[in-house]
Parts: structure tokens; C-alpha cells; sequence
């Protein structure tokens, strides 16, 4: 891709519209934006799936189409999710979809393949805290472990490490100690082999949060209760995991930081260093799946305020913000959220009242909440440590100490509730807001006009209402007809029939043809750094070709209604033109 003005980074990923997805492109996208390099999202989901009894799915496998377009001549760099695009396939086959890519630099993110460079989390040391807390301080005997399937490096590292600690422990493991299950959470048969087959099972390793929470589903319906009658805990810290009931215990591998890294890593890549792989520390985080909280009588205030660093607690309250995007350490949140944990640091050292410290911390909780702290916290997991931070306060005090500790901690608790009730009714609007952009999108994306040309453009400008200002609408030759299973023949070129710059529609000559090599980087396309990703436009069996637009926030709510959306409208002008 030499001759293009600025070089060009492809994320190829399962989706967009999910937690993990979401995040890894955030970290990517940030990270590439920093350095001034384009990158091109291209949410193909998995490879070798067989979709044809999967009902409203079955069509899902014409999103693959989307990896064939990417080539050495549009791409100078590739980060790929290796695993879960191959979450379905073997790896001899996932080799196979890697080996087209050979000839454009690859990092791989959470998976390890001989003679591929990769970014990854070290499975070995969260997976071991969390399971030594299990043996040690939970006293669980008999720990089993949900798996995923077989062939995905994850996978077999995150067991091995399980087996590993097991042996050390001299922990037993039995025909049914451990149950492969799917990375996508829908593991009711593994659940349920999981439960009836080990009667005494008290802890369990999930080997990622979607198949815990689906282990939490299984038992509710068998009136069991997580962190009570067995411990858990999953891998990769989702929002979801942490806003279940309990919330949920887990190893924090934080994709956004997994994406910064991968876009490091293929500067190094770029760069002539001979870069081959990097581990990452990954964090065991203790909630409430894993024991129920201490009671006061057996409480340790110096105990809770250690046994966390800071980036473990903030991650537990704050996970929204490193999810955002957002660069933790240089920001306030993080900055006046550890000055006020060092407050009551200082509070719990001293037994009796200091009207110094009372005032330092009032004034240290006020910069926090003027941060705009709340706009990312899981105000059940802030308050909840708010009153394991009151009990250390009081620990070893005087009654009029503990009094006035009482009555600070008061001001804090009414005025979050205030401060929520204010942001429930800005949800509130927001919702509102999108549910009308939504609306307004397609409306004005369906408006009829005289020919097909102002009808393509119409849909373009419609996705401003979704925060799209560049957008570009390619289309095959002659639609293609394929099904589940069969090869998608990639074009030498494709028509622009439409094209948005800066919300500005721009004039092209009919039947514009654009080379592959020119996809990601057309002559109409504005010299900023791009932040695209591609759309398929299919309906059942037939591919139209593909929109490339900003990736926008809204995209990662709206990208596969807005694949649905446009492709049936353009089916319904294919047809009609065709008859």
C-alpha cells in the first residue's frame, strides 16, 4: 500500500455490536487515531459456522464475505481475533484463513499460533490467584471448570493452567472435573452435565464470563445461588459480569488495552523489529460470586484496604470507563479516585476524630463526583465499597468518632442518590434522543425519488441521524448468489455508486468502477485519519456488496439493523429493477 498517503491498519473481528468486540476496537481505534494511521474494522463473524439451523442466523455466514476483501494492496498491517473468528472451526481450518493473509504483517490478539506475532493476557497468574483464593481463603474441595471448545489456544492455556494448580494443590479431578462448553455463553447442556455430574462441586472456573453467567442461569433454575452454594468466577471482566446478580468474580483482561497493544505491536512490527510475542499481566478481581460479603464482627479494615490495588478496585466500580475508550491514568476519575481511597487510608490509621482529615476527604469525595465519576460507575458496586471503606473508618474508634465517620459517610450516600435521580432523567433523554435518531434514520433513509442514484445518496445522508459523516456504498457488478459452506469469489473491482465526505455528497461519474487495492482509500475519501467499518448488503443468499462508513458510537448499538435495513431496501430496487 505504498502509494497511499497514510498507512492503513485492519481489524478483523467477530462483530461489533458485542462487550468484547466493542472494546477491542475502542483500544485499537484510539490508539491508531493517536499515531494518525486509518484503520478499517471488518466485523466478518466466524469462519466454517454452520448456520443453517440456526433460525434468524442462518444468513449470518454472508458477513464472512467481508475477510475476502481485505489483500496486501489495501492493507499495510492486520490485527486479528484469531480465536474467535475460529470459534467454530478447527485449527487446521483457521490456519487455512490465515495462511491468505501471509504476505501483510499480522498480530493476533488473545491467541498464540506457532509463527504468528501476538498480543495476549498471561492466563496462567489471574487464573491462579483466582483459584488458589477458591482453595485458600473459600476452602473449596472439589473445583471444576466450564471449557470452551477444543482447538482454541485460550482455551487449552486457560485449562492447562486450571490442571496446573489442581495438581500443585492435590486437588482431584475426576471424568466430569472438567466440561468443554462454547465461548458464547450458550451452555445450557454443558451446565448441565456440568451440575448433575458433580454432586459435590463447590467452586467453578469459567473460562470466560458469558459461560459463568450461563452457569448462573442453569442454577437459578435449579434454586442454587452463586457465591453461596457454589463459588465463581469467569475470565475477561464484561459488563455484563459485573452488573449480574451476584456480581461476578472474574480475571480482568482488558480488551481496550489489549487493542493499544496490538496497535504498538505492529508499529514495532512495521518498524523492522523482530517482534514475536507479548504477555500482559491479567488482574483477579473478588466480587460477590465468590463468598458473600464479611460480616462486622470478623471484619479487617487494613486487610480490605490492601488485599486490592487501585486498578483492581476501579476496574470493579468503574469498568464502563476503561471500556469507553477512556486512558485511565492521566485522566480525574482515576487521579481523585485514588487521592480519596488514600483519605480514608489516613482515616483508618488514627482511633479518634481529626477534623484535618474530615475535611481533606469531603473535599477529595467533591473533585471525584466533579470528574463526572458517576457518568461511568456501577453506583451498586460504589456504594457497596463506600460501606466497606465506612467500616475500616470505624474500626478501632471511639463512639464519637465512629458518630462522626457515621455522619460523613451519610452526606456521601444522600448526595449520590441525589446526583442519580438527576442522571436517571438524563438517561432518560438520551434514550429518547436515540430512539429518534433511529427513527429519523429510517425515515429518511426509505424517502423515494425518481432514480436509483438519489435514492443510494439518500440512504448515505440518512446516517448522519447514527453519527456517520463519510460514507461509501460499493456494489458487485452483478448481485452473487451463494449459500452456507460455499466460497465467496472476491472482484478485481467494485462500482461506488454513492458516495458522503463530510456529510457532503459527492458527484460521481456513472458507473464508477474502484479497485479492490482502492476500497478503504478512494479519491473521494477526505486525508484525516479514517475510522471505518465495513457493512455487508445481503438479503438470504444474495450479496449486493458492501458499505464502508465511520465508526461511529451508534454503530456499535445499530451496525446489524443497519446492515438489515439498507440491504432490504436495495433488494427491493434490484428486484424492481429486475422485472
Amino acid at each position: 500500500m505504498a502509494k497511499h498517503s497514510r498507512k492503513t491498519i485492519g481489524l478483523l473481528v467477530t462483530g461489533v455490536t458485542d462487550a468484547y468486540a466493542e472494546a477491542l476496537c475502542r483500544g485499537v481505534t484510539k490508539a491508531a487515531n493517536n499515531i494518525r494511521m486509518n484503520v478499517v474494522v471488518v466485523p466478518g463473524k466466524y469462519i466454517n459456522r454452520d448456520t443453517l439451523d440456526l433460525g434468524p442466523l442462518k444468513y449470518e455466514y454472508q458477513y464472512t464475505s467481508l475477510y475476502s476483501y481485505i489483500k496486501e494492496t489495501n492493507m499495510d498491517a492486520l490485527i486479528i481475533s484469531a480465536g474467535s473468528i475460529g470459534a467454530f472451526t478447527s485449527e487446521s481450518k483457521l490456519m487455512e484463513f490465515l495462511a491468505q493473509y501471509v504476505h501483510i504483517p499480522i498480530i493476533l490478539v488473545s491467541s498464540n499460533y506457532e509463527g504468528f506475532r501476538s498480543v495476549s493476557y498471561d492466563n496462567e497468574v489471574g487464573i491462579r490467584n483466582g483459584l488458589v483464593y477458591m482453595i485458600k481463603e473459600l476452602k473449596c474441595k472439589h473445583i471444576c471448570m466450564l471449557g470452551g471448545p477444543d482447538g482454541n489456544t485460550d482455551v487449552l492455556e486457560r485449562r492447562n493452567a486450571f490442571i496446573k494448580v489442581m495438581d500443585e494443590y492435590g486437588m482431584e479431578l475426576g471424568e466430569y472435573s472438567y466440561i468443554p462448553g462454547l465461548l458464547s455463553g450458550d451452555n445450557r447442556e454443558a451446565c448441565t452435565t456440568l451440575i448433575e455430574c458433580n454432586p459435590e462441586m463447590d467452586g467453578v472456573f469459567c473460562v470466560n464470563d458469558y459461560a459463568a453467567l450461563s452457569l448462573y442461569e442453569e442454577m437459578k433454575a435449579r434454586d442454587l445461588v452463586p457465591g453461596v452454594d457454589i463459588q465463581i468466577f469467569g475470565y475477561d471482566n464484561t459488563v455484563e459480569g459485573a452488573k449480574a446478580d451476584p456480581p461476578l468474580s472474574t480475571i480482568s483482561a482488558d480488551p481496550v488495552v489489549l487493542g493499544s497493544k496490538a496497535v504498538s505491536a505492529v508499529l514495532r512490527t512495521l518498524g523492522g523489529e523482530a517482534f514475536t510475542t507479548e504477555k500482559l499481566d491479567a488482574q483477579f478481581v473478588v466480587r460477590r460470586s465468590m463468598g458473600q460479603k464479611v460480616s462486622d464482627d470478623t471484619f479487617d479494615g487494613q486487610r480490605f484496604l490492601n488485599e486490592m490495588s487501585s486498578d483492581q478496585i476501579f476496574d470493579m466500580v468503574f469498568y464502563r470507563y476503561r471500556r469507553s475508550g477512556q486512558d485511565t491514568a492521566t485522566t480525574s476519575v482515576y487521579s481523585t479516585w485514588t487521592h480519596l481511597i488514600d483519605c480514608f487510608s489516613d482515616l483508618s490509621s488514627i482511633s479518634i476524630s481529626d477534623d484535618a482529615i474530615d475535611d481533606e476527604i469531603r473535599t477529595s469525595y467533591h473533585r471525584f463526583i466533579d470528574s463526572g465519576a458517576l457518568d461511568y460507575a456501577d453506583i451498586n458496586q460504589l456504594l457497596s465499597y463506600f460501606q466497606q471503606l465506612e467500616k475500616t473508618a470505624n474500626a478501632n474508634k471511639t463512639i464519637d468518632a465512629r458518630e462522626r465517620v457515621y455522619r460523613l459517610m451519610q452526606e456521601f450516600y444522600v448526595d449520590v442518590a441525589r446526583r442519580m435521580d438527576t442522571q436517571v432523567g438524563i438517561a432518560r433523554e438520551q434514550q429518547v434522543e436515540n430512539v429518534e435518531s433511529i427513527k429519523q434514520f429510517v425515515i429518511d433513509s426509505m424517502a423515494v425519488h425518481s432514480d436509483d442514484v438519489a435514492n443510494y445518496e439518500s440512504m448515505l445522508i440518512s446516517l448522519n441521524h447514527l453519527g456517520v459523516n463519510n460514507a461509501y456504498m460499493y456494489m458487485l457488478d452483478k448481485p452473487v448468489k451463494y449459500g452456507v459452506g460455499e466460497s465467496f469469489a472476491t472482484p478485481e473491482s467494485m462500482k461506488l455508486i454513492a458516495a458522503m465526505t463530510d456529510k457532503n455528497i459527492v458527484k460521481l461519474e456513472a458507473d464508477k468502477e474502484v479497485s479492490i487495492d482502492d476500497l478503504f482509500d478512494n479519491e473521494t475519501m477526505k486525508e484525516s485519519p479514517h475510522k471505518f467499518v465495513v457493512v455487508p448488503l445481503f438479503v438470504e443468499e444474495v450479496n449486493y456488496g458492501m458499505l464502508v462508513c465511520d465508526l461511529s458510537d451508534s454503530m456499535y448499538a445499530y451496525e446489524e439493523f443497519l446492515s438489515s435495513h439498507v440491504s432490504n431496501m436495495i433488494g427491493r430496487m434490484v428486484y424492481k429493477a429486475d422485472r
